[in-house]
Order: structure tokens, then C-alpha cells, then sequence
């Protein structure tokens, strides 16, 4: 009897179990595959994450150098003031106000230590944040003024890592991250520079990570390999047990040029799906030990009518014994692993749409950059004692930055809105190339779609770029909205110099141009966005040719 029980096992419950654990095998490898990519996704996204931190970061050095690039009045009081051997009442006023633009970001940023701005004068002056006017000799840290002669000014943006020493006793050095752009005149030639250094200590606590595990780092690296940052600070690691041990993420910034490196043990990084495979593993081999034991079970409930069925078991051999509640359940966890495997994939697909989408609608905040505009505003009023061309265009400037960077629950504007602004940026070029261009309106369709936020003002800046020749006349513009078979189109048309034919291709194609201009990067932007914006039903198609103008076209549903 016994014998014939094992037989019964071999033929009928063994190819069973044979299956469930081949089944549960492929399932942990799935699982451990799928979940590994997972993880490196995620990984990435903290890198980019971590980029874009610390580029916003960065970016106060724009919004510095916007505040003097854009009024040569403040230059030309800074230098007056750096050259005068005293100071009248009304020289000490203007300083107040010169240096209450440049220490607000100081005051406001714990990650910045200091602001430098030095412009080219007899004395060897320069401004600092932290004790006004003071001369260069009377400095500890002049490296970066050591850097600035070297080249004479010719690099027009430099980073690099500095341990300043101080002068006091006990002084401990803290690293800073030193960024600095050179200020040009209007020829333009180097006239001095904005030194804006960055606290290494709070850049690296500032930044909330949840991501790292123990023996986690990432490294920001210049152009040139020079290492910038590291958290932690100067990782300690053999190359050797780097490349063994660790998970290596990079990308490289377009705008800087830096290479953004995360470093991350293998361990830590694939700790979730190793556990997976584990746990499946030992379900599959608990399934196994299951369909044994139900196996044995039925056996000691049947033995009583095995000896009659034993003559139709080995005539037929149609009768299977353990199967049922052991197969369902290694199924059921099958089923629902892969099923929780795609709902996880699509979870986050969709999120990696979301924050793509917003990270290129929205590139930085700047608080108090609108209260910078706003004060410049009112001195270029002041100074021509009225408004005037400037301080409309500064206006203007600051309804569209406004506009850029507005957040809402809703990122999408009515087209009107979306015209409105179209039209504020019109202005503010008519200010500059007045009797130069004609732009037409032509709306025959309702304009109160939801649209994306800053999708024609690239396309018109476009038409400036490229419409604008030689040889070419005045430039016309024409901007149509009409609708066709469900859908709104809007067209924007010019006769200026138009693109070359790989240009189009690439752009049409959503690739990126060769070119690296604001222009170019700006068409392929807005065609993301719109893709983005529409799920995929909207289109925008950039047509021309060289010499004979740009038509842009985008067809949108009325309904998604």
C-alpha cells in the first residue's frame, strides 16, 4: 500500500508541485527584476531632484547679475561711490540703498555666506554683504580676485570649491562653493565681477533626502572633473570597492555643464527586491511543503476505498490527488504580485509625467526678484522724473514673470489669458523695435480653452530671432484661432528668415536641436508641455523654409 501511495504521488501531486515551484521561481525572478528597475527609477528621480535643487540655488546668481546687467545706473553710482576718497550725506544714502539690494538675499539664505561685487576702480575697492565698502588688500579671502585677473575677465561664469581662512584666532575655515559671473559694459569688456558664496555646510543639511541610505553620497563635479560638493563631505572609498560595492547614477547639467554623481550600495539599493525574492522563494517552498502534507492528508482520508480505485487509477489515470487548496493559494500570490507589480509601474509613470511636467513649467521662484523689479521701476521713474519707455518695460517684464511662475492647482490658463500675456510680450518688444514689425490678430473661434501657461510667447520670440535681417523688410506676424472638425487651431505665421530643414525635422520630430539657443530649447519645451498638457491629443507642427518665414501650427481637442 505504502508503495502504491508513493507511486500515486510521483505520477499525479509531483508534476503538480513540480510546476507551483518553477512558477514560484519565475515569479521571484520577475518580481526581483522588476522591482530593481523600480528602485534604480527612483534613484534617478532623487539625482534629478537633487539637481534641481541645487541649480535653483544657483540661479540667485541670475537674479543678481539681472539687478545690475539691466541699469547701468546702479554701475555707474557703485563705481562713483568706490572711487570718491569722501562721502557726502546724499553718497551715503544712495550706499544704503545699493547695499540693501545685495545683502537681502544674504540675510534671507542661511546657505549664503557672502556677496562680493567689485568694479573696476583706482582704489581697489569692492562691496561686500557682510561690511559694505572695504578695499581688497584688507581681505583674507581674495582668491576669487586672484582667479578674476588670471584670465582677465574673460570667463564669464566660474565655480569652484574654497576653504577661506579667517583672521581672528580660533577661526574655524567652513567650505563654500564660490560662484562668480563677470559683469560687461555695453562693447562689451570685462569691468569687474558678483562673487556670490555659498555655505558647502548648509547646502548639504539643507537639502531633505529621505533616499540615502547608510554609505550613501552623491558628488557635484565641474566641467572639468573638479569636484565642487560631496555629501558627505570628502567620501573616503577605495575606486576599487566603489565599483564592487556601490551603484553609480549620473547626469550632467545642460546650463552649467556640472556632473551630478549618486553613489549608492548595492545592499541598500536592492535590499527591497532581494526581500521580495526571498519571501517568494520561501512561499513557493511553503507551497511545496503544503502540497505534501495535503497530499499525505487525503491519503490517510481515502486509504479506506484506495484498494477499489486503485485498478481505475492505473486504467485511466485521469484522477489527480492534492490538488485544490495548495494550488489556489501559490495563484492567488501570483496573481496578486504581478497585479500589485503594474499598478506600482503605472503609479509611477504617472508620477514621473506630473513632476516632468511642472519641473518644465516652473524653472525658479524668486521671491523677492518682484521686489527688485518693482524698486527699479520706481527709480527709473524717478530718474526721468515720470513714466517712461524703461519703466513700462520693466512692468511689463514683471507681469509676464508673474505669469510664468504663478502656481495653481490648475496648470492650465484660458487662451485668453494665454493672449493677453502674448500681447504683453508684444509690447514690450514694440518698446524696442518700434515701426520694425506688424503683428495681425485673427480670432474666430471661443478662447476660453484651458491651454498651457507660456506656449506662444516662445513661438513669437522665435519670429524676433529668426525675422529680423539683413536684408529683410518690415515683419509681419499674423496669429490666427479658428476651429476644424472638434478642434481649435492656432496659428502663428511670420515672413522673417525662417529654419533650415534639419532644424525643422529635429524639432518637428520632439527631438532636441543641435543648436542650444533659448529659442530652439524653447519650441521643443512648448511641444513637451503641449504632449504632456493633452495626453498625447494635441499636436504642434513648425513649418517654413529659409528666407521665406515660420508658420507654427497646433491643432487641440475641445475635449479631453
Amino acid at each position: 500500500m505504502i508503495n502504491r501511495l508513493f507511486q500515486v504521488f510521483v505520477s499525479h501531486s509531483l508534476p503538480m508541485l513540480f510546476t507551483v515551484l518553477v512558477l514560484g521561481l519565475g515569479a521571484m525572478t520577475i518580481s526581483h527584476s522588476s522591482v530593481a528597475r523600480n528602485s534604480e527609477m527612483e534613484a534617478l528621480n532623487q539625482l534629478e531632484q537633487i539637481q534641481a535643487y541645487y541649480e535653483v540655488i544657483v540661479a540667485e546668481m541670475d537674479s543678481l547679475n539681472l539687478v545690475i546687467s539691466t541699469n547701468p545706473a546702479i554701475i555707474n553710482s557703485l563705481r562713483y561711490m568706490l572711487e570718491l576718497e569722501t562721502w557726502a550725506w546724499m553718497d551715503i544714502s544712495d550706499f544704503r540703498i545699493i547695499h540693501s539690494f545685495f545683502s537681502a538675499p544674504a540675510n534671507a539664505r542661511p546657505y549664503i555666506e557672502s556677496i562680493y561685487i567689485y568694479l573696476e576702480n583706482s582704489r581697489g575697492r569692492i562691496l561686500t554683504s557682510e561690511t559694505g565698502i572695504t578695499t581688497i588688500s584688507a581681505m583674507n579671502d581674495t582668491g576669487w580676485f586672484d582667479s578674476f585677473r588670471a584670465d582677465g575677465g574673460k570667463s564669464e561664469f566660474r565655480a569652484e570649491y574654497a576653504l577661506p581662512m579667517g583672521g581672528s584666532r580660533g577661526y574655524i575655515p567652513r567650505p563654500i562653493l564660490r560662484i562668480s559671473r563677470t559683469i560687461y559694459d555695453t562693447k562689451p569688456q570685462p569691468i569687474g565681477l558678483i562673487v556670490l558664496n555659498l555655505r558647502a555646510d548648509r547646502l548639504v543639511k539643507d537639502y531633505p533626502s529621505s533616499f540615502f541610505g547608510e554609505g550613501s553620497f552623491f558628488v557635484v563635479s565641474d566641467i572639468n572633473g573638479k569636484r565642487l560638493l560631496s555629501v558627505p563631505r570628502e567620501p573616503d572609498i577605495e575606486p576599487e570597492r566603489l565599483s564592487r560595492d556601490y551603484v553609480s547614477f549620473s547626469l550632467v547639467s545642460r546650463r552649467f555643464g556640472w556632473n551630478y554623481e549618486l553613489n549608492i550600495p548595492e545592499s541598500y539599493l536592492y535590499r527591497l527586491p532581494r526581500a521580495i525574492g526571498l519571501i517568494t522563494l520561501a512561499m513557493s517552498l511553503g507551497a511545496c511543503v503544503m502540497g505534501l502534507l495535503l497530499t499525505h492528508k487525503s491519503s490517510q482520508k481515502e486509504r479506506w476505498f484506495l484498494k477499489n480505485v486503485l485498478e481505475r487509477l492505473d486504467a485511466s489515470g485521469t484522477r489527480k490527488i492534492g490538488t485544490g487548496p495548495g494550488k489556489d493559494n501559490v495563484f492567488d500570490y501570483l496573481n496578486s504580485r504581478i497585479l500589485r507589480t503594474f499598478l506600482e509601474q503605472d503609479y509611477l509613470r504617472m508620477q514621473k509625467e506630473v513632476l516632468e511636467y511642472r519641473a518644465l513649467q516652473m524653472q525658479i521662484n524668486p521671491h523677492f526678484l518682484f521686489n527688485t523689479l518693482d524698486t527699479i521701476n520706481w527709480s527709473a521713474i524717478a530718474l526721468l522724473k515720470g513714466p517712461n519707455d524703461v519703466s513700462r518695460m520693466i512692468q511689463l517684464l514683471s507681469r509676464l514673470l508673474e505669469y510664468s511662475i504663478e502656481i495653481s492647482e490648475n496648470p492650465g490658463v484660458p487662451l485668453a489669458e494665454e493672449i493677453a500675456r502674448a500681447k504683453d510680450y508684444l509690447e514690450l518688444q514694440n518698446i524696442r523695435f518700434a515701426g520694425k514689425f506688424l503683428v495681425r490678430w485673427n480670432i474666430n473661434a471661443p478662447i476660453n480653452i484651458q491651454v498651457p501657461r507660456l506656449i506662444l510667447q516662445p513661438i513669437l520670440e522665435n519670429s524676433f530671432t529668426h525675422g529680423f535681417g539683413e536684408d529683410r523688410g518690415l515683419l509681419e506676424i499674423l496669429v490666427s484661432v479658428t476651429r476644424k472638425e472638434g478642434r481649435t487651431i492656432i496659428s502663428l505665421e511670420d515672413n522673417g528668415e525662417g529654419m533650415d530643414k534639419e532644424t525643422l525635422e529635429r524639432i518637428n520630430s520632439g527631438g532636441t536641436p543641435k543648436t542650444s539657443g533659448s529659442v530652439s530649447i524653447g519650441l521643443a519645451n512648448v511641444r513637451k508641455r503641449i504632449i504632456l498638457f493633452y495626453k498625447d491629443q494635441a499636436e504642434i507642427t513648425i513649418t517654413g523654409e529659409k528666407k521665406k518665414g515660420t508658420q507654427a501650427i497646433i491643432s487641440i481637442p475641445e475635449t479631453l
